[in-house]
């Protein structure tokens, strides 16, 4: 079947106070409205032939993180918009998901936590079931897993979550934990001096 993958995004992380609308605009057009133009086209094409598959890249962030009200915003949007299609494109064997994963073990990762990667990695793997966090592959590799029919027991309880046709659900509470440890990453970052008041 035709496979559409939506994952361009950005960050442009600050509190709200300290945030420009360029920040504002620019995370919501990448993520939001770059998922609208591409999966447009792609409908069009699904519904002539009656199948495909349209994949969504969320992020538990959805649900709220300090910080991010940009990123957070676009990422429910992704939720919503996903649940949305799910019900318009199902009756023509379209199946639309999408896959909000938390802290994933990588090089993104490292970048944004720089020297403090290890240990809040380690915290973070605490608050789920399995002890440990998702790995880059893990999260390549559960979007087409029902597609083929495998399991996800590896993932089960992970920081991770599919919504609109199924649903593994992470734990909330790592998010609340974790919230404040990202913004000591980006609390020395001064307010933009192009920002508008």
């Amino acid at each position: 079947p035709t496979i559409l993958v939506n994952n361009a995004g950005i960050t442009r992380d600050n509190l709200l106070f300290k945030m420009t609308e360029d920040d504002w605009d620019a995370v919501i057009n990448v993520h939001l409205r770059g998922a609208f133009c591409v999966t447009k086209p792609a409908c069009v094409l699904m519904r002539a032939q009656k199948s495909g598959c349209i994949i969504n890249f969320s992020s538990i962030s959805g649900a709220g993180n300090s910080g991010q009200a940009n990123y957070s915003a676009a990422k429910a949007g992704i939720q919503g918009m996903a649940r949305t299609l799910a019900i318009e494109l199902g009756p023509f064997n379209i199946n639309v998901n999408a896959v909000a994963p938390g802290w994933i073990e990588g090089e993104w990762m490292k970048r944004t936590l720089a020297g403090n990667y290890d240990g809040l990695m380690a915290r973070r793997a605490k608050y789920t079931p399995l002890k440990r966090c998702c790995t880059e592959d893990d999260v390549a590799e559960l979007p087409l897993s029902g597609q083929q029919g495998k399991g996800a027991s590896d993932l089960a309880g992970t920081d991770v979550m599919i919504v609109a046709a199924s649903a593994i659900e992470s734990d909330s509470r790592a998010a609340r934990s974790d919230s404040s440890a990202i913004m000591e990453t980006n609390r020395s970052r001064p307010p933009s001096s192009s920002a508008k008041s």
